[in-house]
């Protein structure tokens, strides 16, 4: 981590903790990306930087922008979230998408009119952090 000033505001530039879809689900952790984000985000107990791959979640969100996701803040209806499902895998998949939950299962909806609403039962639903700040990389 390493200060830096981009126009007038103060900045952190740090590592990405990796990527995640903003589509089909997927994580991958090997991401070597630094990015510039406000010091009120520079906890790693608080906070993840997560690369955003795919275009499900545009134009609010773009295949390359980074989100600042608020570890252990559960989202609430309709909020963006870093969504973490049961897969296959022993680390389990993560997409980004506005999240709603409906008793029994979740909605996972796009921003993008072209990409489909996913439904998943609650159960295969690990967690739904909220995204609270997206960066797009300079």
């Amino acid at each position: 981590i390493s200060a830096c000033l981009v126009g007038s505001e103060m900045c952190i530039e740090t590592d990405a903790d990796g990527a995640s879809a903003a589509g089909t689900p997927l994580f991958d952790s090997t991401i070597e990306h630094r990015v510039h984000v406000s010091p009120r985000f520079s906890d790693p107990e608080r906070f993840l930087l997560i690369e955003v791959r795919g275009n499900s979640m545009e134009p609010d969100i773009s295949d390359g922008d980074f989100v600042v996701v608020a570890r252990y803040t559960q989202a609430e209806q309709g909020n963006i979230a870093l969504v973490h499902l049961e897969a296959d895998n022993p680390d389990g998949e993560y997409t980004i998408k506005k999240f709603y939950h409906y008793g029994d299962h979740a909605e996972l909806r796009s921003i993008n009119p072209e990409c489909p609403t996913m439904v998943y039962p609650i159960a295969s639903v690990i967690s739904a952090e909220k995204v609270v700040d997206i960066i797009t990389p300079d």
